[in-house]
């Protein structure tokens, strides 16, 4: 009972936390991005653009966009010169620093997830294939897209399936739908948590074995992020 209420005190602390700043918002309009983590150099956001809306001139980071809804955004540079993104249902897009005024030129409401990566590209964690979770539970563990020591990958995880041992180096979370999980440490130790959607936390790089005691499959959107944090 200790590791249930520790963990979940630990989970939803992070949680709360995180989404209280909103620092990082300084020049996004938050009617179209929701802040929902911002710690270790790791942050998320809902992306809610609808038809018509206009992001004005921002700087941004290295980027992660996953998209949950469809459609047209035109970018306008420093320059002056324009491109036209078609952000597809499903997709995961790695994308560099830059400059630029977004507008939603299609008929639909884009939305989507979008993490900000303000990490140097230097690598934290060894790789080890033989603790690496995409190569030791590859149905679970689907790798989405792939740049720069940051991987996008979507967990998916069946009622009562459990994982073998793996590891994770440092990532940001996003669960999409969530259900009761139990999370066993490399030393035995177990501890219960609830998942739930719409929230999202940065962790530290563990090695564990993740478990599902729901009756219903839960998703969660993980991005790793094999850099220090300094």
């Amino acid at each position: 009972m200790k590791n249930n209420i520790t963990f979940l005190f630990v989970f939803f602390t992070i949680l709360v936390g995180c989404q209280q700043k909103n620092q990082a918002s300084a020049q996004l309009p938050s009617d179209v991005f929701k802040l929902k983590s911002d710690t270790l150099g790791l942050r998320c956001f809902e992306v809610n653009c609808k038809s018509g809306d206009i992001v004005p001139m921002h700087d941004f980071p290295e980027n992660v966009l996953y998209v949950t809804e469809p459609g047209t955004v035109e970018y306008t540079m420093e320059d002056g010169s324009k491109s036209i993104s078609e952000f597809k249902k499903g997709q995961a897009y790695i994308r560099p620093v830059g400059k630029a005024i977004s507008k939603n030129i299609g008929t639909t409401t884009v939305k989507g997830v979008l993490f900000h990566i303000l990490r140097p590209n230097e690598i934290e964690m060894a790789y080890d294939g033989s603790k690496d979770a995409s190569l030791v539970e590859p149905s679970i563990y689907q790798v989405l897209a792939e740049s720069n020591n940051i991987r996008v990958i979507m967990a998916t995880y069946k009622a009562g399936q459990t994982s073998k041992l793996h590891r994770h180096p440092d990532y940001i979370s996003y669960v999409l739908e969530g259900g009761k999980t139990e999370i066993i440490e490399k030393d035995g130790t177990k501890m219960d948590g609830q998942l739930i959607a719409g929230t999202s936390g940065v962790f530290r790089g563990s090695e564990h074995v993740f478990k599902n005691i729901d009756t219903v499959s839960w998703r969660v959107l993980m991005i790793e992020v094999n850099r220090k944090f300094q």
